[in-house]
């Protein structure tokens, strides 16, 4: 018995040892085009091929019969972001609650403002305190909501509060809806990665890409109140080429100005955005993004029950305004590596300067 068991042992090794011996790499070949050098996914297959001969009884000649047998290893990708592309296939594979929402499904909502769309997400409430979308204050999982502050916002992945481990709350908000492709909410989970005053979660907004084909698009969104019969108008504006096979470039308007259906609710909002995409060589490619945004809006005030009650659309604090200004920029630079292709270097630098004002007053 103890020398069987030896044989078999010593068998079986030498399979083992005969497989590893017969796997060959085969390494993916360099990206040689826009889509494909987009692609962050860098893998090897493996595959292994096991021969055996066997004497085939029926083979007159009594020739020894080869059989063949390749398996091919699905693709490993091991990353240390947590929310990748924020795409939709994405979510599908995420061991966690996450919610992506595109533009057409925005579009289906008819909403006017971010806030207005992150009402359709499960788990996440809105405290509407401008009528216009300027200063959301957003609450996940029934967290404060007050200035967003339990709730990361990211746009493409960086940070738009004025000091992610100073002052997290969201006292300035430069975004619009028009300038998005679409929406990533991750209701929790993610706070390692993005710092401490993501408790709730982290709702990341992703900008439109730059079209693969030469693009102008311009649109107009025009909002009445059924109360008062003021109008919201949204002015969008986009530009976006190849310059050649390897450098493109997106310009965006998008202007904002009307009331709300309350009082004392006067807003003006212009965000211009520039995006450039330069792929160096089959390698490397950098990007580059740059931000002007400057919101100026009157602010209604809350309301007592009695005086809700009595006039929803009034409002009690006729001196209160909001003031802020943004200038953001940010560049990532990618490079993959030339180590067996499995390796990936991505580089992210940001910075911003941003002042905003509050006036109080009864």
């Amino acid at each position: 018995m103890v020398i069987i068991f030896k044989r078999s042992a010593l068998c079986l090794a030498m399979l083992c040892i005969y497989q590893q011996s017969s796997a060959e790499v085969t390494p993916i070949s360099n990206k040689t085009s826009a889509q494909a050098r987009s692609d962050s996914s860098i893998a090897s297959t493996i595959t292994s091929t096991i021969t055996s001969s066997a004497i085939d009884s029926d083979n007159p000649n009594n020739k020894a019969a080869t059989q063949t047998l390749s398996v091919t290893a699905a693709p490993i990708v091991v990353t240390a972001e947590t929310l990748g592309n924020s795409s939709s296939n994405e979510v599908k594979a995420f061991a966690g609650n996450r919610t992506v929402i595109d533009n057409k499904f925005i579009k289906k909502t008819v909403s006017n403002s971010i806030d207005g769309a992150l009402q359709f997400i499960p788990g996440v409430k809105i405290d509407d305190e401008t009528g216009t979308g300027v200063l959301p204050n957003i609450s996940i999982r029934g967290l404060h909501a007050s200035r967003s502050g339990q709730a990361q916002f990211l746009m493409d992945g960086i940070p738009l509060t004025l000091a992610p481990y100073g002052h997290t709350g969201q006292s300035i908000f430069p975004a619009t809806l028009d300038n998005l492709e679409r929406i990533d909410v991750v209701r929790g989970g993610a706070a390692t990665q993005y710092g401490p005053n993501n408790v709730g979660g982290v709702i990341n907004l992703i900008t439109k890409p730059i079209a693969k084909e030469t693009q102008t698009e311009i649109g107009t969104n025009l909002t009445v109140f059924e109360q008062n019969g003021k109008p919201l108008t949204s002015l969008y504006a986009r530009h976006s080429r190849w310059l050649n096979d390897d450098f493109g470039v997106q310009l965006e308007a998008n202007g904002i100005k009307g009331d709300s259906f309350r009082d004392h609710s006067d807003t003006e909002v212009t965000n211009l955005q520039a995006k450039a995409l330069w792929y160096i060589d089959d390698n490397q490619e950098l990007e580059g993004f740059l931000q002007y945004y400057d919101a100026d809006t009157e602010m209604p005030g809350a309301l007592s029950p009695s005086a809700y009650e009595q006039d929803i659309e009034q409002s009690q604090r006729p001196f209160e305004a909001y003031q802020g200004k943004s200038t953001r920029w940010h560049a990532k630079y990618k490079n993959y590596l030339d180590i067996g292709d499995q390796a990936v270097l991505d580089l992210t630098t940001f910075g911003h300067h941003a002042t905003r004002n509050f006036e109080w007053g009864f």
